[in-house]
């Protein structure tokens, strides 16, 4: 009743409180993209291996990686400076997508449509 919501109040204002005493969480630094043209299609190759990893492993594919996280991995790599911090290459988002990403990037993987939908077969 009344008494619970004006704890819950009371509970809610402390915590903004306390809140407010802590110092603000550091944001990354956004990086700027150097994006080219031809980084478009390689990009789209990246996000269609990134969903299907993700349906596969019954994962929304915003939880492995962002577009912007591929396209800076897309530019990190042709640049030869493949960012480590992209979530996807990092713990068991690399065991499930990752490592693959960075294999499609260097020519070792290839992606083709199947009867299933997108297949991924080891290159020759």
């Amino acid at each position: 009743g009344e008494a619970n919501g004006r704890r819950r109040a009371e509970q809610l204002i402390t915590a903004i409180a306390e809140g407010l005493e802590q110092e603000p969480i550091a944001r990354r630094a956004i990086r700027q993209l150097d994006t080219r043209p031809e980084d478009v299609a390689v990009i789209a190759l990246c996000e269609a291996l990134l969903r299907t990893r993700a349906a596969v492993a019954d994962l929304a594919y915003e939880l492995l990686a962002t577009r912007n996280e591929l396209q800076l991995l897309v530019s990190g790599h042709r640049t030869g400076e493949v960012p480590e911090d992209v979530r996807a290459l990092q713990g068991w988002r690399r065991e499930v997508v990752g490592g693959e990403l960075l294999r499609l990037l260097d020519g070792g993987l290839e992606l083709r449509v199947g009867p299933r939908g997108v297949e991924v077969d080891e290159t020759a």
